[in-house]
């Protein structure tokens, strides 16, 4: 796999490249198993899911990225472009590319069963990846609103305090779109001057580079994705500017936040369509879904958002109960579905037994079972379910849990498992020095408390020790860590004797990534 990176050019120059580009490509035989992608989505965010692919099928994927110009690069290119599939972060974009002519049909089965027809083209023109929230990134120091609006910012109150992209930018057009299909041509109208009037800085640079001018104290509000928190806190450069600010979910308590979707379409002129099919069907696979998810919470842990699948729900985040999920988790990112309706009666959960965990400290992950991400997904989901059932003392809110367990697992090994759940969130809600923040039962995403219970069992059962007291001191918050260990490892234990395993890669470096507060016990003191 290749990465070409392309910096904004002029139309001239994008078609001397696409030409060049084009002569590339054919200098090269043509493999009999190869797919090329063009991409406006970041190569980082990608290559994951097209390793994994490449791995599964053995066909090869060609990768060009580029921040813009691709559709006009395909029209230049026309029937001669070795473009087979389209990857883009946005709406307005698919739309486009369908306009232009560079897309073709793709009615397969498997996308259209696997992809709500709200989320897709109902000619099959293209199709929904995953979901972001456009979102406020306010700062900590200076504003004290825990619940805001999008209409809000045309208040004189913001007057000079808001900092934005371009209005031309597609994430920026789309927001105004969603202003006008719920508030009606003229309010948003109005809106968009009173916006206009509170701007601290003419629009310019990308979501990031707001959130640089809030640390800064040049604005107080800044207007982003939810997941550059994530790619902040990564950078060593720019944690500074997400350590300063904090996320709101505007109109969380109404209409709920506005969200766009990435995608991907098929190339008019694809000259690999079976491999292009192949790799979008794949895309939109429980496997593709549950890496993009998996891989997103817990690679970086302090993330808000986590990339719903394609199965969620078409408008706002909202929650399966109160139609917000970020209403109570303001620091939280979710895409929900409706809650599943269960008829399972949840029996008595035991307390976790006390035993040694030594044996689970040297084993070998060559000796462990088969690893399966859709696992993690349950584990993560069953956690939440458990402190619901905790706090709502609630026989159904169980049922939940031992639903999540059983539908990967069945029902004979959900027995096993369902009583090591408990003993696990009896001993994590017991000893957290603070609430432990799950999302709504129902939510496909998984949150910052709920990545690190999967890497704790993850952990136990790779038998990597100081790991796995690290997040566990991450995720209580609290030194007293010894039978949050015991619980863990009766869990994993019982999850190992089920034929599975917790991908290695889903261990966290929580510690590190936790700011550490006075007055607390460091776990390996």
């Amino acid at each position: 796999m290749f990465f070409v990176s392309s910096p904004r050019l002029a139309w001239a120059t994008r078609c001397m490249i696409s030409l060049a580009a084009v002569s590339a490509f054919n200098a090269v035989p043509a493999m009999a198993d190869e797919v090329n992608v063009y991409s406006y989505r970041e190569p980082d965010l990608i290559k994951p899911l097209l390793a994994a692919f490449t791995d599964q099928t053995g066909i090869q994927v060609n990768f060009i990225f580029a921040k813009d110009g691709l559709i006009e690069r395909m029209q230049a290119e026309g029937a001669n472009s070795p473009a087979d599939v389209l990857l883009t972060p946005e709406f307005g974009l698919l739309t486009r590319a369908k306009e232009a002519g560079v897309t073709g049909a793709n009615l397969s089965p498997e996308l259209v069963a696997a992809v709500p027809a709200t989320l897709r083209d109902p000619e099959g023109y293209w199709y929904a990846l995953t979901r972001r929230a456009r979102v406020f990134y306010v700062s900590k120091d200076r504003v004290k609103e825990t619940a805001m609006t999008y209409e809000e910012l045309a208040d004189p109150k913001w007057k000079g305090r808001v900092c934005m992209r371009s209005g031309q930018h597609t994430y920026s057009v789309a927001l105004v779109a969603s202003m006008i299909a719920n508030d009606g041509k003229e309010q948003a109208e109005a809106w968009l001057q009173g916006l206009k009037a509170n701007l601290a800085r003419k629009p310019a640079g990308g979501d990031r580079e707001a959130v640089r001018d809030v640390q800064a104290g040049l604005c107080d509000v800044a207007v982003g994705n939810t997941y550059y928190m994530a790619a902040m806190l990564k950078n060593p450069e720019q944690k500074v500017w997400a350590d300063a600010v904090r996320i709101v979910f505007p109109n969380a308590e109404g209409r709920g936040t506005h969200v766009n979707v990435s995608g991907m379409a098929l190339a008019a002129h694809a000259p690999n369509k079976a491999g292009a099919e192949k790799l979008m069907a794949y895309l939109v696979s429980p496997t593709a879904q549950t890496i993009s998810n998996i891989r997103w919470c817990l690679g970086s842990m302090r993330a808000i958002s986590c990339a719903a699948g394609a199965n969620s729900s078409p408008t706002h985040c909202r929650s399966p109960k109160s139609g917000d999920c970020e209403k109570r988790l303001q620091n939280l990112s979710t895409k929900c579905n409706s809650t599943p309706v269960l008829d399972h009666n949840a029996g008595r959960v035991a307390m976790a037994r006390t035993h040694s965990a030594d044996a689970n400290l040297n084993r070998a992950a060559h000796q462990l079972p088969r690893s399966d991400l859709r696992v993690a997904q349950m584990v993560g989901r069953s956690f939440r379910c458990g402190i619901h059932a905790r706090r709502e003392k609630s026989e159904i809110a169980w049922s939940f849990a031992w639903q999540e367990i059983a539908g990967v697992m069945g029902s004979q090994a959900a027995d096993r498992l369902f009583k090591a759940l408990g003993g696990f969130v009896a001993s994590v809600d017991a000893a957290a020095a603070r609430k432990i923040e799950v999302l709504p039962k129902g939510c496909p995403g998984l949150c910052r408390d709920e990545c690190l219970a999967v890497s704790i069992i993850a952990a136990s059962q790779l038998g990597v020790c100081p790991a796995m007291r690290a997040c566990i001191f991450a995720l209580i918050e609290n030194g007293e860590v010894e039978s949050c260990v015991r619980s863990a490892a009766e869990f994993s234990d019982a999850l190992s004797e089920t034929g599975y395993t917790l991908p290695a890669d889903v261990v966290c470096n929580a510690l590190a990534l936790m700011p550490y507060r006075a007055g607390r016990t460091h776990p390996n003191a």
